[in-house]
C-alpha cells in the first residue's frame, strides 16, 4: 500500500461495509476485497486515471449584480457541507452536519437558529427532493420551483463544467 491519504485500500475497509461511500464499490454484490484488488478504486485516487476535480470554484455573477460562489473540495477530514449565504443585512450560515441554520442580523446583532433535519444522504436533500417531487405527481402540492428557474440552474452547472474543461469565463 503506498502513502497515499487518498488510498482507497485504506480508506474503504474499516468503513460501513452497508452504507456510502463503501456501497458504491460493493454494488451488484461484488465483495469488496474484489472491488479493490480488481477494479478501478483499488489505489490512490491520483492515480485513477480520471479528471474529475479535486477542489473547485465558481463564481457566477447574475443580470441584477449579485455573485454567487460555490466551493467545493475533497480535502477536508469529514464530508460535510456548509453553507454560507451573506448579504448586506445579515448572514445565513448552515451546519449541515449539525442541522442548524443559523441567521446573524447585522442591525440587531441578533442571532436565530433553525434546527433542520438532515439527515440521509446529501443533507437530507435528496430525501427533500423525492418527497417535493412525489407531491407534485399526487396534486398534492404546486409545482416547487418553476421549470424556467430549474433549466437556469442546470444552464449554470453545465457552464461552469464547460469552464473547468476549457480553462474558460462562460457566458450564458
Amino acid at each position: 500500500m503506498t502513502g497515499c491519504p487518498y488510498d482507497a485500500r485504506r480508506i474503504y475497509p474499516p468503513r460501513d461495509p452497508q452504507a456510502w461511500p463503501v456501497t458504491v464499490l460493493t454494488a451488484e454484490g461484488v465483495p469488496l476485497a474484489d472491488a479493490l484488488a480488481h477494479g478501478p478504486y483499488g489505489r490512490c485516487v491520483y492515480a485513477g486515471g480520471n479528471n474529475q476535480p479535486d477542489h473547485q470554484t465558481v463564481t457566477v455573477t447574475f443580470a441584477n449584480g449579485v455573485v454567487g460562489t460555490l466551493t467545493v473540495s475533497a480535502f477536508t477530514h469529514n464530508n460535510t457541507r456548509t453553507l454560507k449565504l451573506m448579504g448586506t443585512h445579515g448572514e445565513l450560515r448552515g451546519h449541515l452536519e449539525r442541522g442548524e441554520l443559523d441567521w446573524h442580523d447585522f442591525a440587531s446583532g441578533t442571532v436565530l437558529r433553525e434546527v433542520v433535519d438532515t439527515t440521509g444522504t446529501h443533507g437530507g436533500g435528496d430525501a427533500g427532493l423525492v418527497s417535493a417531487w412525489l407531491a407534485f405527481l399526487r396534486r398534492e402540492a404546486d409545482v416547487p420551483t418553476p421549470l424556467a428557474e430549474s433549466l437556469d440552474s442546470h444552464r449554470i452547472a453545465f457552464a461552469a463544467e464547460r469552464a473547468r474543461q476549457r480553462g474558460t469565463v462562460e457566458a450564458l
